[in-house]
């Protein structure tokens, strides 16, 4: 009996594989609801319309995009065999009013198509669970994913862009402010979208480590114009290492003494990134030749400790999530085709457990969302990973590590007031007597402030904290003993 329904199982399995179904437009707002749900948006989120992009050569649908209010955007696949969601965001929307064109379609539309174009060579498991997914979304029986439960980082609502980073930043002014001017073009180089996502990730960890340049760091420009960095600073009006380093230290203070950074701090930050990415730049595109020059920048800038994995590299995506889990972001080098001929440098900002990682592309905003590896709905159709440079800082381990703790933990740890604007309510349970460090960090681990250090005594206690010199974001509050260490996670918006 056990025999004859394993045969039976196998049979309809293996029969879905073999017939993808095409989704018509009812099943895809279906779906494009059921992500909302899943997310906890469906309340707070509308679909307002729908463009269908086709297949260029059969006038066939490749996918649904469901456009949402206020903002954002859900686009569904249009046959079984892909994932039923390709690509989701609530902050940025995939078509913009002032342009007939969408790049961000064109792309996708694009990427689809290369997918489409290697079924016939997907291992059946894979198109097993894909058909399995869609099942899943189309009942709300969630059993593959997620074990019924999504779970996410950064919480979802928690940073206004999603992932763990707090801003946008862009290749455009003020971020290329100190780049080399293209004599050619007669304007500024734009920054680059390697120094542009490798200074992302510094300013979120709130620290240089202390960088300085020097002589030893000269290179030569070899590409569209031709010149020494730095020795051609003025020519190029671009800072001398000295000016550089100036410009350095006086954004290191303002790191540690926790202060907003000046536009010519962004642009010091940004440009020597790309120094010490060795990009080469002009006034339409800067950048680099591989991301071993990302990942060689990383160690001048001190992080020892990072790691650059490529696609076939073993327990990649672990890795890649545990550093999302403990809010490290990633610096992910991707292109089109091996040899390169179209590539982009991006950030890794989140994860949640339905195997969607957060994307920021280092354009101001445009196209950042959530997508789903392997690379599904990528820019230019770039579905070859050329590298991920992991472990960029400490994350949040230096706080929220494993600690070792009594059976019955000392105290518990809750923040009343959350999000904060002016004023941090914490509420301390007290379950023994115990000395108590209370502190406040950064979610890059920087400590901001002790809150408490003494001596507790059983029962309820509430303390209070007033954030000064503090920008929006999520902050960690530590409640930490000889019994181990409580946190607890808030934001600040102003």
């Amino acid at each position: 009996m056990k025999l004859s329904i394993l045969c039976m199982v196998i049979f309809v399995f293996f029969h879905g594989i073999l017939n993808a179904i095409p989704v018509d437009l009812i099943e895809a707002e279906n779906i494009a609801d059921a992500r909302l749900t899943r997310d906890g948006r469906n309340l707070s989120f509308v679909i307002t319309s729908c463009i269908t992009l086709e297949n260029s050569q059969y006038e066939s649908p490749l996918a649904y995009v469901f456009e949402l209010s206020p903002a954002g955007y859900v686009i569904t696949s249009a046959d079984t065999d892909l994932p039923p969601v390709i690509a989701y965001s609530y902050t940025d929307n995939c078509t913009d009013a002032e342009s007939e064109r969408s790049i961000l379609l064109e792309m996708i539309a694009m990427d689809i198509e290369l997918r489409l174009s290697f079924l016939d060579d997907a291992p059946p498991e894979l198109l097993g669970i894909h058909r399995a997914w869609w099942e899943e979304y189309s009942t709300g029986n969630y059993a593959l994913l997620s074990d019924n439960l999504l779970e996410q980082w950064p919480p979802a609502g928690t940073t206004p862009t999603e992932g763990w980073l707090m801003e946008n930043w862009t290749q455009g002014a003020p971020y290329n402010g100190y780049c080399p001017m293209d004599l050619i073009a007669g304007s500024r180089s734009v920054a680059g979208c390697p120094a542009v996502a490798m200074a992302s990730i510094l300013n979120f960890g709130e620290t240089t480590n202390g960088t300085q340049f020097s002589d030893t760091d000269d290179y030569y420009h070899n590409y569209h114009e031709y010149y020494w960095i730095d020795d051609d600073h003025i020519a190029h009006d671009f800072p001398s290492w000295p000016e550089l380093n100036v410009y350095l230290d006086s954004l290191e203070n303002r790191y540690l003494n926790h202060e907003q950074l000046t536009n010519s701090d962004k642009a010091a930050l940004v440009y020597s990134c790309g120094a010490a990415c060795k990009q080469v730049y002009t006034a339409s595109v800067s950048g680099t030749f591989g991301v071993d020059q990302a990942y060689d920048a990383y160690l001048k800038f001190n992080f020892t400790d990072c790691s650059l994995l490529n696609a076939s590299s073993d327990s990649l995506y672990e890795k890649l999530s545990a550093n999302m889990m403990t809010a490290m972001p990633a610096h992910l080098a991707i292109v089109d085709a091996v040899p390169a001929t179209v590539g982009h440098n991006v950030i890794v900002d989140g994860y949640n457990t339905d195997e969607f990682y957060h994307l920021n592309f280092g354009w101001g905003g445009a196209y950042n969302g959530w997508y789903q590896f392997p690379l599904s709905g990528m820019p230019y159709g770039m579905n070859i990973i050329e590298g991920v440079i992991l472990d960029i800082g400490e994350g949040q381990q230096s706080i929220e590590g494993e600690a070792i703790q009594d059976e019955i933990p000392a105290m518990f740890l809750s923040c009343q007031t959350n999000p904060v604007s002016d004023h941090l309510l914490i509420n301390l349970e007290i379950l023994q007597r115990c000395e108590v460090n209370v502190s406040v960090y950064s979610i890059s681990g920087h400590l901001l402030e002790t809150v408490a250090n003494r001596e507790f005594y059983p029962g309820f206690c509430q303390l209070g904290w007033v954030p000064e010199n503090t920008g929006n974001g999520v902050y960690i509050l530590a409640a930490s003993g000889s019994w181990g260490v409580e946190t607890a996670r808030f934001t600040i918006l102003d």
